[in-house]
């Protein structure tokens, strides 16, 4: 693809995606193939174009995109844009090779649900509590009624109690139901703190019922970063829980949870730090920690997808998870997603 964004060259497989001659294809604008439009500004596709940004900063780029194919089904594919330089070192073509990982990426996402169910196991006893709690006020209440019938202002204040239980007990399911969903990626501008938070609630009863302490410092300055609230939700929730599992029965045990922004290269991000001082991670499992079903746990505590599962979510949002590890000291998980203006 040259600077005007026409075709130069291209190999059969591409001709033979396009369903066109080759003599149709060189020299037609790039994204009147591959989107129908002669004005990609019209859509933002320029914005969010690979192509461009090689041109512009001179560097592999590479990104996922998905579409429906003539049939209807939707497709995957993987995009790598790399610069061809002039004899100055001026990039004045892009090389754009594409893959289709339709199949790969389906079976990602059975991966994905696969582990968010065996979190919500985990979570089973917290998510218990957190309904049993209304439950019992529901049934205080309702015994108070049956001490003092006919007092219409005692029934009126306990009614409004109850219904204020059932509205919990019924916002608790919701999420439960929610995050149990095979959700594929859906993004839009969200409020991170508010996942954080939201995520938090699952694991809450869990942690003070291990005798942990959970602490949270969020970010009221935190910019808003554009991505799926459920997926997010769920990387939040393996590494609190893989937190959780390295504290087991150390006294004093604590989790920090803090959000704030990072600058790197000139990029803005928005970070989530959790923190812990349990047992830590030996430098040789470290090395090792984002591989496929690597764990150190026992079998029904942990699949060993965690952590790779929520790596694979958060490239996915153009962001990146670092983990700092001491042995017997604590363990220190971030992950950093674009703000909404990077995107």
């Amino acid at each position: 693809v040259d600077r005007d964004y026409k075709i130069v060259t291209a190999n059969d497989a591409f001709l033979n995606g396009c369903n066109g001659a080759r003599e149709k294809i060189i020299g037609t604008s790039y994204f009147a193939i591959l989107h129908n439009l002669e004005n990609p500004g019209d859509q933002g596709l320029q914005r969010k174009c690979p192509a461009k940004t090689t041109f512009e900063k001179g560097t592999l780029q590479k990104t996922l995109h998905s579409y429906l194919d003539r049939s209807g089904k939707e497709k995957y594919l993987e995009i790598y844009c790399s610069p061809l330089r002039d004899e100055k070192g001026a990039v004045f073509q892009v090389i754009e090779v594409r893959r289709d990982i339709t199949e790969r990426k389906f079976i990602e996402e059975q991966l994905i649900h696969t582990e968010k169910l065996t979190s919500i196991g985990r979570l089973a006893a917290s998510v218990a509590h957190e309904i049993n709690n209304p439950l019992d006020g529901i049934q205080n209440c309702l015994d108070i009624i049956r001490k003092h019938p006919g007092d219409t202002t005692t029934e009126n204040t306990m009614l409004e109690l109850i219904s204020e239980g059932i509205d919990r007990i019924g916002f608790i399911v919701r999420r439960l139901l929610i995050f149990s969903r095979h959700h594929k990626l859906k993004m839009e501008i969200i409020d991170l703190n508010e996942v954080v938070e939201r995520s938090l609630m699952l694991m809450k009863h869990k942690i003070e019922d291990g005798g942990i302490e959970l602490q949270t410092h969020l970010s009221g300055a935190l910019p808003k970063v554009f991505g799926d609230p459920y997926n997010l939700s769920q990387v939040f929730i393996n590494i609190v829980i893989n937190a959780f599992d390295a504290l087991e029965g150390k006294p004093g045990g604590r989790i920090e949870i803090e959000t704030d922004i990072l600058t790197q290269d000139s990029n803005r991000f928005a970070r989530v730090k959790i923190s812990d001082n349990g047992c830590g991670i030996s430098d040789e499992n470290l090395e090792r920690i984002f591989s496929p079903f690597f764990t150190t746990k026992d079998t029904e505590k942990g699949t060993g997808l965690g952590l790779s599962i929520s790596k694979k979510i958060v490239e996915e949002h153009g962001g990146k998870i670092t983990i700092t590890s001491k042995l017997n000291q604590g363990t220190i998980v971030s992950v950093l997603l674009p703000t909404g203006d990077q995107q």
